[in-house]
């Protein structure tokens, strides 16, 4: 706005007659003695242009000079001239907020929560940082101080905040124990899980080494029994630590400390199960290993002692002897092995061994059987008892080096080599046997018994003049004998069918019943025979489904909706780019994710993980860590628009269909490309996993589906039966099948070999998405907003929905470009073009009464390709 020449010359006067007045005022010497009368004159005074005078108006805790002045005057306020001093005071700089606070006081009021140092409110000189002559210079102060910035303050864990908190949770607890209240008792206690909370500087507040969570357990407060606790230790392997007895568990490989806690748990507690648990042949084991041989009064020691008093030696001596050798035989035998106990037991049997030829030859008849190596060894001259003593000594030695060599062989067979009966062969078990033929003969002769039976039943067929059919025959008649010998087809009821207008019982059938075809011109049975009758099956009853909540949240057509596995959540992308979370119960946004720069076509959740995958139209594939809220992986690859994403339901392992006729198997973890599956020659517009072959299933536009085998990443077979664009796949929850859709028709197909079961005619639209849940409810859903539900076992229609475009929203909207069953399949989530999210679920108030299913039961429903 600009001013004229004359406003701004009465702008003047007004301003120059306003300071003459000011001046003239502060001037007067009456001042004092006429104060109302100026105040009553100011009150008055105009303007060059007439007006009243106004005072200016200023804040009040900023006067100008002027104000005051004119206040003074008017006598309305009387101002206090200070000295100049006391402005030096008011101005004067206080001392540190941190030096005037009491250091004992409510520090959780002052300071709440861990947040950023500030160094007005920490009670402490403390200093941070380095300089270059540190002897020279102290570290910085606090004030100002960048590297205390980074240390968060922990006022609020001083001993008085800590008390505060105990007393407000102490009425939720209970006492601690008197008897634990020691050291001592504590250290005491069998199991003792250990985690550590790690405090850093970040956008992140968690660390990765949170999660490990470490547990030791006392054998010994256990009460196990030796076996068990032999067990055990075999179990936990290099975590049992003898010198402690105690096993230690450490897990980390979960996400959260929480999982791995529990983990640790079922560690324990299935080790400690399997420590106590006793098989069969443990039990006899154990049997046997209780059992104790007795060395006094066997036939052992009436053999020793008939050997050594044949010798001629006195009885005093044999005696002596065989007590000594049965004390240690009796240890040795009744008692586990070590090398010690071997090694006095062979001392044992050298003390028992006489010191001449004869005594040798005696003694040593008892071992025969089993040495006969040392039976044999050459024997010396017995001219006299002392030339045989000089000529046996070498001989003696060698005989004693052999009998320790048989001796630490075999202990075992040393062990039992006197009381058990080597003569006779041990018995048979029947039970045994007979499962040791069983399989020779299966594994050895199983080819030649097959080709037996194959045999026979050949005989059989040719005696009988029936063919096998190959094909499964769903319903139809059977074949009995005229009563001229000839063969004719009944009615499926005991009589012969009519044919041809006017038949007769038994008469040969010139027309076949309705379906059936006859494939051969000759003169044998299988010309009679319908080669298959597959008459339609009556369709179960669903209860019709209803919309019961719209939400709206996307500004961009939806396209893409998942479950989580816990059933609380669902997750949604559109083309508005952002990923939405949302609450599965209440249908209330939990959280959106950015990210993508261009429309999202697909997101997956995975069963195992807590990640969710998604895909867009900026040729991006990302994985998105839930706990964190952000991207953690790329997968970089695909050279257009991605299409679909499924998650391998077993193996770490993802697969994405994109427009570049190509879909891909990622490593979840490393990012790493497996395989790249090429063989369509359109855009691939869905792909699906499961654990069966086919793994991995996909369909384009090209109007093909293909099985890959995901180990070789090659293609097991194509399904040309469609003649337009595939565009959606659905598995079957429990069956090993799945379906398809096209334009054409929707089309069922049963794994692994891709074998056609049937068409579900009469959705003529555009089918974008697919759904199957437990009940056998197969949902379609098309681009012009139409919904058909069907049966899964007939193939029959049972509902037909057409949507409605939300409100400000034009029909073309009204498509569904997906859908989902939530985790119990009695509720449907849909993705529609109107920008919103539909949920249906079944009517609960819904009968076979009061929704009776419309349906007409065709003669043969024809098969069609």
């Amino acid at each position: 706005m600009f001013l004229s020449k004359r406003q701004m010359m009465m702008s003047r006067r007004h301003y120059a007659s306003l300071a003459s007045k000011l001046r003239e005022a502060a001037n007067t010497e009456a001042a004092g003695k006429a104060g109302a009368a100026a105040s009553a004159n100011v009150k008055d005074v105009v303007d060059a242009r007439g007006e009243s005078f106004h005072e200016m108006f200023v804040m009040p805790k900023r006067k100008l000079q002027a104000q005051l002045n004119l206040e003074r005057i008017s006598g309305r306020a009387q101002v206090e001239q200070r000295p100049r001093f006391d402005i030096h005071d008011r101005l004067a700089v206080r001392k540190p907020r941190a030096d005037e606070m009491d250091p004992i006081q409510d520090w959780t009021s002052v300071w709440p929560a861990a947040r950023s140092f500030a160094s007005s409110v920490v009670p402490l000189p403390i200093r941070m940082g380095s300089r270059k002559n540190p002897d020279k210079r102290a570290p910085f102060k606090k004030e100002g101080n960048l590297e205390l910035v980074k240390i968060p303050n922990f006022l609020h864990l001083t001993p008085a905040a800590i008390q505060k908190h105990c007393d407000a949770i102490r009425k939720f607890t209970t006492p601690f124990p008197e008897a634990l209240k020691g050291k001592e008792e504590i250290a005491a206690l069998p199991l003792t899980v250990t985690y550590a909370d790690y405090v850093h500087q970040g956008t992140n507040i968690r660390d990765n080494r949170a999660r490990v969570c470490t547990m030791r357990l006392k054998c010994a407060a256990l009460a196990l029994s030796p076996a068990a606790k032999e067990k055990l230790q075999r179990l936990a392997g290099d975590r049992y630590e003898e010198a402690t007895d105690t096993i230690t568990i450490t897990t980390d490989r979960c996400y959260t400390r929480a999982q791995n806690y529990d983990y640790a748990f079922y560690l324990l507690t299935v080790v400690y199960h399997e420590a106590n648990k006793v098989e069969s042949w443990e039990e006899m084991k154990a049997a046997q290993d209780r059992l104790k041989l007795v060395f006094e009064g066997s036939v052992c020691e009436e053999r020793l002692k008939k050997a050594v008093q044949a010798t001629g030696v006195s009885e005093a001596e044999m005696t002596e002897r065989v007590q000594k050798f049965g004390q240690v035989w009796t240890e040795y035998v009744n008692k586990e092995e070590t090398a010690e106990s071997t090694r006095e037991y062979a001392a044992a049997i050298k003390q028992l061994l006489a010191r001449n030829a004869g005594e040798q030859k005696a003694i040593l008849s008892c071992f025969r059987p089993f040495m006969a190596a040392v039976a044999a060894a050459p024997e010396p001259a017995a001219e006299s008892a002392t030339a045989a003593d000089e000529q046996s000594s070498s001989s003696t030695t060698a005989v004693d080096r052999n009998l320790l060599n048989v001796v630490f062989r075999s202990m075992k067979r040393t062990s039992d080599l006197f009381h058990a009966e080597y003569a006779a062969f041990p018995a048979v078990d029947e039970q045994s046997a007979a499962l040791v033929k069983a399989v020779k003969r299966r594994q050895e002769y199983g080819a030649i018994l097959r080709e037996t039976a194959a045999a026979k039943k050949a005989r059989e067929d040719e005696m009988l003049a029936l063919p096998s059919s190959r094909t499964h025959s769903v319903g139809g008649g059977q074949v009995l004998n005229g009563p001229d010998g000839k063969l004719a087809i009944t009615g499926g009821i005991g009589g012969a069918a009519a044919g041809g207008g006017e038949g007769k019982k038994g008469e040969i059938l010139t027309v076949l019943p309705t379906g059936a075809r006859q494939k051969a011109e000759d003169n044998t049975t299988r010309a009679l025979l319908p080669s298959k009758a597959p008459m339609m099956v009556k369709p179960k009853w669903h209860a019709p489904w209803k919309l019961y909540r719209v939400i709206s949240g996307h500004t961009g057509w939806v396209r893409a909706v998942d479950v989580e596995p816990e059933n609380q959540w669902f997750a949604s992308g559109g083309a508005d780019r952002i990923i939405k979370i949302w609450d599965l119960a209440t249908g209330k946004l939990k959280l959106s994710l950015t990210g993508h720069i261009s429309a999202v076509r697909a997101v997956k959740i995975s069963n195992r993980h807590p990640f969710l995958f998604s895909g867009g139209e900026d040729k991006q594939v990302k994985c998105w860590d839930l706990e964190y809220n952000k991207v953690i992986r790329h997968y970089h690859g695909h050279l257009s628009a991605v299409q679909a994403i499924a998650y391998h339901p077993t193996l770490d392992v993802l697969v994405t269909a994109a427009r570049d006729s190509t879909a891909r198997v990622w490593d979840m973890r490393t990012k790493a490309q497996i395989h790249c599956l090429g063989g369509h020659t359109n855009t691939v517009a869905d792909v699906i996993c499961q654990s069966a072959d086919p793994q991995v299933i996909t369909a384009s536009h090209d109007s093909t589906i293909r099985l890959w085998d995901l180990a070789a990443g090659r293609s097991m077979c194509s399904l040309t039966h469609h003649k337009k664009s595939v565009r959606a796949l659905a598995l079957h929850p429990s069956l090993y099948m799945f379906a398809s859709a096209s334009p054409d028709n929707i089309k069922q197909w049963k794994c692994p070999n891709g074998e056609f079961i049937q068409n579900l005619p009469g959705h003529n639209a555009i089918v974008n998405s697919l759904a199957c849940n437990q009940d056998g409810v197969l949902v379609s859903g098309g681009d012009n907003g139409s919904m058909r539900f069907w049966d899964w076992k007939s193939g029959f229609c049972f509902q037909q929905e057409q949507v409605k475009p939300q409100p400000g929203s034009i029909d073309s909207e009204a498509g569904i470009y997906a859908m989902c069953f939530d985790k119990t399949g009695l509720r449907l989530i849909t993705a529609e073009a109107d920008k919103t999210i539909k949920m249906y679920k079944e009517d609960d108030t819904a009968t076979e009464e009061s929704h009776p299913i419309v349906w007409r039961p065709e003669i043969v429903k024809r098969k069609q390709y």
